[in-house]
């Protein structure tokens, strides 16, 4: 054997043995000194095989195809030099693009509405002894710089070891680890995070700037009395989850029994009526009449098992829910559960919105093509999917659900916004009827008098907000949207912040040095058996 191909393998040995015992087999306890004395031998033998290979070398060198095989070697490294660049940049930057499908590392709708509609500055102090510690799968301190760079000069964010600042820890109260305390500067309210969650993380804090910034709690009364579900009803049928989610947002949600009132209280600042299953007395329906005409609001979930007063209350304003059934045919298994995702999008609850809203036993909603009054505003802004159909009749009574060449054909509106402007104060003192509001011929923003609305938004279903189904996609959104609408809290629309369920992949140090290793013996193979190969057929040329 020549020395060329004694002092080629042991380069390639050499090389192949420093990079296998780094990898796999550490536990040798082998200091640098040996990896060093390895690494020695590689050059050494690279250094003699090219002294004694140099004719061939130089021959080799000057064929085309060894000039393109570079070229293209040189333009490879060149890219990944580049990319680690661009990537080191992006880091020290923190300049960030989310590729992830449910966009797991980009704030959500509502949280960039509230960091951005902030109206004074806001501390945030996070309170740990290692912040590395506090997620196993989120970079905290990339989660907080989200919300410094959303924020800007009104977001303060400090993250504070309680064992180095014990005084301010003192004042804060602290008590254990993992607590951020949120306060606004300006009015001094204060809300705390106790029980630190990381998949909740964003949920957690940005309810907490709306707990801190938005003041008293506004009033959301629950009409009840006529089979509608219970808020506090844990089961499937009940609302519960949906109560949860109103007082997240610094809402309370209250249950309002019309027939002991005489008219609806003045703290309700809007009402909610989900699922009746009795018909109102006429003396409530009257009160409800004369809190909508005072500028009142209420959304209304009235389903296909309404009893038709229900149904016909909102015949007033040309708008009817029709007595039949919608069917989904792409759901076989369950054709009565609509999913769509057909939204207005001139509507700012829906404008953006992009989730699937699933709605269980739904009727249609008739809507008058012109409306009879310039006041009057009726707009459809959900709607079932071309694809789906109607089954007429009651819902007790309809047993076959296959399309029919007398069926109403899809689109058809499954909920509709319902405007109409007072074109003067009514006779019932507004305060009286409907609480703070504001009045009704305050200067517009643009300069116009700003005429008071009544406004209903309406629903012909009442069962994708109970707690078996309002964990679909976008069910709660879609409820808390029009409910944020109606009280007049714009930041508060948009898609809520999502749990952070990830799956992670645990590696440790040694894992990724056997990826390493693994990538580097591949990536060497070819090369080598590449270089042969050439030489060979240079060789033979």
């Amino acid at each position: 054997m020549s020395i060329a191909k004694i002092a080629y393998w042991l380069f390639i040995g050499s090389l192949f043995g420093n990079v296998v015992v780094w990898a796999f087999i550490p536990s040798l306890g082998i200091n640098w000194t040996s990896y060093a004395v390895l690494l020695g031998l590689a050059l050494v033998g690279l250094a003699l095989w090219i002294f004694f290979s140099l004719d061939r070398l130089v021959a080799w060198l000057k064929l085309r195809s060894t000039q393109f095989g570079l070229s293209l070697f040189i333009m490879a490294l060149m890219t990944f030099v580049i990319l680690g660049v661009v990537n080191w940049v992006a880091v020290k930057k923190n300049f960030k693009k989310d590729l992830t499908s449910n966009k797991l590392h980009t704030l959500s709708d509502q949280t960039q509405n509230v960091v951005r509609g902030l109206k004074e500055e806001v501390r945030v102090r996070v309170w740990t002894t290692n912040i590395a510690q506090m997620s196993e799968g989120v970079d905290m301190r990339g989660f907080f710089d989200n919300y410094s760079q959303l924020g800007g000069e009104k977001l303060k964010i400090e993250i504070r070891n309680p064992n180095e600042f014990s005084a301010d820890a003192e004042a804060d109260q602290i008590r254990r680890n993992n607590v951020i305390v949120v306060k606004a500067m300006g009015s001094g309210r204060e809300a705390r995070i106790e029980n630190f969650s990381d998949s909740k993380g964003e949920e957690q804090l940005t309810n907490a700037l709306i707990q801190a910034t938005k003041g008293r709690k506004k009033v959301v009364c629950f009409v009840s009395g006529h089979g509608q579900p219970s808020l506090d009803n844990r089961e499937a049928q009940g609302v519960s989850t949906l109560k949860e989610a109103l007082e997240k947002s610094n809402y309370e949600a209250r249950e309002l029994l019309l027939v002991n009132n005489e008219k609806v209280p003045a703290d309700c600042e809007a009402l909610a009526n989900i699922g009746p299953r009795n018909a109102p007395l006429e003396r409530e329906s009257a009160i409800l009449k004369s809190y909508l005409a005072a500028g009142g609001s209420m959304i209304s979930l009235i389903g296909p098992r309404a009893p038709k007063e229900w149904r016909d209350s909102f015949k007033a304003y040309g708008v009817e829910i029709r007595q039949d059934l919608l069917i989904d045919p792409y759901r076989p298994e369950s054709p009565i559960f609509v999913a769509t995702r057909n939204y207005a999008r001139d509507v700012p609850m829906t404008e953006g919105f992009s989730l699937i809203t699933v709605f269980p036993e739904a009727s249609s909603i008739q809507v008058p093509t012109k409306s009879e009054s310039e006041d009057l505003t009726v707009r459809p802004f959900v709607s079932s999917e071309a694809r789906t159909y109607t089954k007429s009749g009651n819902i007790a009574q309809i047993r076959d659900v296959r399309p029919a060449s007398s069926d109403l054909k899809g689109p058809v509106p499954v909920g509709v916004l319902i405007e109409k402007a007072l074109a003067s104060p009514p006779e019932t003192s507004v305060p009286e009827a409907r609480g703070d509001v504001p009045d009704p011929m305050a200067e517009h923003p643009e300069g116009e008098p700003h005429k008071k609305k009544e406004r209903v938004i309406l629903f012909s279903n009442d069962l994708f907000v109970v707690n078996g189904v309002i964990a679909n996609a976008g069910n709660s959104d879609l409820f808390m949207n029009s409910l944020s609408y109606l009280l007049q809290d714009s930041e508060l629309i948009g898609i809520r912040p999502r749990d952070l369920r990830q799956t992670f992949l645990k590696l440790t140090s040694q894992d990724i040095r056997k990826v390493w290793g693994f990538i580097l013996i591949v990536a060497g193979l070819f090369i080598v058996f590449g270089f042969r190969a050439a030489r060979r057929k240079a060789v033979l040329a």
